[in-house]
């Protein structure tokens, strides 16, 4: 349209020019073809210009608004490749876990499957030690009954010792020193007045108690008053409890000897012990020490008392 346009104005111009050459001859009433469409063919062709600047305009907004787009999307596809590359390092950080962990799981089970196999060997063993010790049990048992038989066999022709008592099988002689009265005590709360309140069948117990050395060793030597003192608290403790049996020894280590013949053969009266009393079994220890009575009893009983043992630590 707008080649045609210009084609219509060159020729319009160039009529017009022909006309104005013409001579006398022509028609003067007639009006120019030129003259009519120029103001039409001026204002059409601004019109198109008009048109043409617009689409122009157009066109150049459109052009930059791709540049803009292409540039945009330049970015995006920037921006999607990091975000892909980030997806990428993601997804390798998540397999190398996922790795990680299947090695541990396969670690865990192998400590597993290892702590499983240590169990069942420690079943084992505990079954094995508990057939051991059964077995022990029964040959101690078994032990204990041919010694037993043993020992029978053999005292049954040993004659018993005059005054024995079948009710009287331990007499317990507790070796103690005058001052030793925390000792004593200790004693009582841990077995002698279980002895005495008859909780040991056939077990009495008894505090062997000298007295203090005399300072002096003239004829008419008197105690002190700290001796005197003394022996009244032992009076009165020996009345409380009804356990305690003196000696007229002075508390000396080289007296000792004759401390524990005391025990075994005294015959002076009311001081009869052991022996003369017809106790089987004679148990000689110190206020310091603790004995383990079912062992003690366990050993008087099972033991043949008639072979005159003599054993000690």
């Amino acid at each position: 349209a707008f080649t045609f346009i210009v084609a219509q104005v060159l020729y319009t111009l160039a009529t017009d020019k022909s006309d104005g050459q013409s001579g006398p001859g022509s028609s003067s009433g007639s009006v120019p073809l030129g003259a009519s469409l120029r103001p039409c063919a001026e204002a059409e062709l601004k019109a198109e210009v008009q048109d043409l600047k617009q689409q122009l305009a157009a066109n150049s907004n459109k052009v930059h608004s791709d540049a803009a787009t292409q540039k945009n999307s330049e970015g995006d596809s920037t921006k999607l490749a990091e975000v892909s590359q980030q997806l990428a390092d993601s997804k390798s950080q998540v397999d190398s876990l996922k790795a990680k962990l299947t090695e541990k799981k396969e670690a865990t089970n192998a400590a597993e499957e290892k702590i499983a196999k240590l169990t069942s060997e420690v079943a084992e063993e505990r079954e094995r030690a508990s057939q051991a010790n059964k077995a022990i049990e029964d040959l101690k048992a078994a032990s204990t009954e041919a010694l037993t038989k043993a020992l029978e066999r053999q005292s049954s022709a040993v004659a018993a010792p005059e005054g024995a008592a079948k009710d009287r099988l331990l007499y317990m002689a507790i070796l103690s020193g005058p001052r030793n009265k925390d000792r004593r005590q200790q004693c009582r709360r841990s077995y002698v007045d279980s002895i005495r309140k008859g909780i040991w069948k056939g077990v009495t117990a008894e505090f062997i108690i000298g007295h203090l050395p005399y300072e002096g060793s003239g004829q008419g030597t008197l105690p002190t008053g700290q001796m005197m003192k003394l022996e009244k608290e032992i009076l009165e403790e020996r009345k409380e409890h009804g356990d305690i049996a003196r000696i007229v020894l002075p508390e000396r280590y080289e007296n000792l000897p004759d401390k524990t013949y005391y025990i075994l053969r005294c015959r002076s009266g009311s001081c009869r012990r052991a022996v003369q009393q017809g106790w089987q079994w004679v148990l000689k220890i110190d206020d310091d020490q603790m004995p383990v009575m079912r062992g003690v009893l366990s050993f008087c009983k099972c033991s043949n008392w008639r072979l005159n043992i003599y054993a000690g630590s």
